[in-house]
């Protein structure tokens, strides 16, 4: 079952579903959740579920808009394809559909904040050549005017030599690439002719990554954690000294968890908060508040409100 509890703390409503694998993805108000290689989904915001639909092919992953627009990638053995729904679960005409061979496997997608926009992450094979690529389709007036299948930019020669794993939209107008080895920032302020912005290059191997709407965190082999904005610029770099099971960033802080152990960075990398706790912890968030920092700790079996100065 899936519980939401608001800022204040308070169980606003608890909604039963029935799927072997969740997976999920929150942005803006909304929350989507579905079965990975099922074929169910749900739409939900803070009022409770508003949309949910079926899929003809087994899903592998979602991406939602803050306008609770879902794009959902699904696969049979011969092909990949991507649906659009509405927030309400409502399909919507647009359907990409790509195969191994002519157009590449899709491995991620990313959709910007208005829906309008989808990049999308896929491997590709030609004459036994395996390599990566990055496609930006647009489904207003710049892709109509584009070409038939919407792509108005592709990224692929830049990738040559690297492995493309993970693309994220932060905006309307500003997304980035990750590779093994590095990122690319990239910027659609001009809608129908998408630009790298900014590209860092690492010597150090990643181990682990997340981002937000605002930052994107990084955790390397050697154990040093940076953190950057939406345009690239390094907010922090430090070591960190604990192993740890789940890294991700939320809001402007930075959250590992190790067991019941909870320790908790500010973006620009200054430790704010280490605790042990009796149960395992699964998520933190925080819980408003005026005059202090008040962090509710999703446990195994409840949940825990910690407050600190």
């Amino acid at each position: 079952g899936m519980t939401y509890i608001d800022e204040d703390g308070a169980v606003k409503w608890t909604i039963s579903y029935n799927m072997k694998d969740p997976i999920y993805e929150k942005n803006g108000n909304y929350f989507a959740i579905a079965d990975r290689n099922g074929n169910n989904f749900y739409i939900f915001n803070k009022d409770g579920k508003v949309g949910e639909n079926t899929t003809t092919n087994p899903i592998v992953k979602i991406s939602v808009s803050e306008e609770g627009v879902i794009y959902i990638l699904q696969s049979d053995e011969n092909s990949s394809y991507v649906n659009v729904f509405r927030n309400t679960g409502i399909p919507i005409d647009i359907t990409i559909k790509t195969n191994l061979t002519e157009d590449g496997m899709p491995i991620d997608l990313g959709t910007s904040s208005n829906g309008e926009e989808l990049v999308m992450a896929s491997v590709c094979l030609n004459d036994d050549d395996i390599y990566t690529k990055a496609t930006y389709y647009n489904f207003a007036d710049a892709g109509k005017n584009a070409n038939q299948k919407r792509i108005v930019g592709e990224f692929k020669e830049e990738l040559t030599g690297k492995f493309l794993a993970r693309v994220k939209f932060f905006d309307n107008a500003k997304s980035c690439l990750v590779y093994d080895g590095g990122i690319y920032y990239v910027s659609t302020a001009d809608e129908s002719n998408p630009s790298i912005s900014n590209n860092l290059r690492f010597d150090d191997k990643m181990k682990s990554i997340s981002y937000n709407d605002k930052y994107l965190a990084i955790v390397f082999e050697n154990n040093k954690l940076m953190s950057f904005d939406t345009s690239g610029n390094t907010l922090c770099s430090r070591e960190i000294t604990s192993d740890y099971d789940k890294f991700y960033v939320d809001e402007d802080y930075i959250v590992f968890l190790y067991g019941n152990r909870t320790m908790i960075y500010d973006i620009r990398g200054r430790m704010i908060f280490d605790k042990e706790v009796d149960s395992n912890v699964q998520y933190v968030a925080k819980k408003k508040s005026l005059f202090f920092t008040e962090l509710l700790l999703g446990l195994i079996d409840g949940v825990e409100c910690v407050r600190f100065y």
